[in-house]
């Protein structure tokens, strides 16, 4: 039969393997979930990027024609003048 403060001993000894094995796993578990935030971040957001917005110059059927009607106004002017 062994010492009583030997067996107290062995006890706490097979206590604290058993603790540290909780541990480890703990710590095993939290790197591999470490691991897999970082690598389902790797690349990070992405940048939105918004369409090119496209402004139609709004031009009247009459715009295309105003300007030589003042040229012919001009010449008209210009020949009355005479």
């Amino acid at each position: 039969m062994l010492h009583p403060c030997i067996l107290r001993v062995r006890h706490l000894a097979v206590r604290v393997a058993q603790n540290l094995e909780v541990i480890m796993k703990k710590l095993v578990l939290a790197a591999a979930l470490a691991a897999s935030a970082t690598t389902a971040t790797a690349g990070g957001m992405a940048p939105v990027v918004s369409p090119p917005v496209v402004v139609a110059d709004a031009k009247g059927s009459s715009s295309g024609i105003l300007l030589p009607l003042i040229l012919l106004v001009l010449v008209a002017a210009a020949v009355a003048a005479d």
